[in-house]
């Protein structure tokens, strides 16, 4: 118990360790917003290439030894006080807890005449969303064979649902936040978030022996894909709709 709760002391003091070098940093390396927007494409088609890629070797032998030698250095180590933390934390990443925050903001962005952000993440989410149980369905991948007991999932594993859905919401929300922000520190405080909230999300799947690292990676991408388009979407709609003086999303 007390072990556990140093382990999660530990990592939440590194985490804001990290988070204070990368704010100082920000001021001097982040480079201007029209910058920052002008790889979209380039990073998106890029993520579409390599799950592509990931896809078609998957169950291939390297990636299976890789994926369950993984797995199997994480099996047992998992101690009871903390395994139920990273449980809530793989929370944030369920369909149903994206659904909420995605159709909360949209509610707010339509509320706030900001119609082409709430276009975006709309079909955003229900790309995402129906895309990835289509890659589900399709590879019809089996779980990790290991005995897991503290998460119950019956869908196939190819690739994560959480890691997806949660880069596309979070991470779009965070793009349009930042679309709106000037100060430097303050949006590197909002990446660090969206990031950080990603990053737990996809990493307790794995944490939880309910995934292979090679299929949340696959979900990574698969949610990078749909940030992309979901960013066009709403810089689409703003130059014709008149508002192409925007800052682009």
């Amino acid at each position: 118990m007390l072990a556990a709760a140093l382990r999660i002391v530990l990592a939440c003091g590194a985490l804001g360790l990290v988070w204070r070098l990368g704010r100082a940093a920000t001021v001097r390396l982040a480079p201007p917003p029209s910058r920052a927007t002008e790889g979209v494409g380039i990073w998106s088609g890029t993520a579409f290439a390599l799950l592509a890629a990931l896809t078609a070797v998957h169950d291939s032998h390297v990636v299976v030894v890789l994926d369950s030698s993984f797995n199997a250095f994480l099996d047992g180590r998992q101690d009871a006080p903390a395994i139920h933390f990273v449980v809530w934390l793989t929370r944030l990443g369920d369909s149903a807890a994206l659904l909420a925050v995605t159709v909360v903001a949209t509610g707010f962005l339509v509320v706030t005449q900001r119609r082409s952000a709430a276009w975006g993440l709309a079909v955003g989410f229900v790309g995402v969303e129906s895309s990835v149980w289509l890659f589900k369905f399709w590879t019809d991948s089996p779980r990790p064979d290991l005995d897991v007991s503290v998460d119950t999932v019956l869908s196939p594993s190819y690739p994560s649902a959480h890691a997806a859905g949660a880069l596309l919401v979070y991470g779009l929300i965070a793009r349009l936040l930042l679309r709106r922000t000037v100060r430097r520190t303050l949006s590197y405080d909002i990446a660090f978030a969206a990031t950080a909230t990603v990053g737990t999300v996809a990493f307790s799947r794995v944490m939880l022996l309910v995934h292979r690292p090679s299929e949340v990676v696959a979900g990574l991408l698969l949610g990078l894909v749909w940030l992309g388009v979901a960013i066009a979407v709403v810089n689409r709609l703003d130059e014709t709709g008149g508002r192409s003086d925007r800052r682009p999303c």
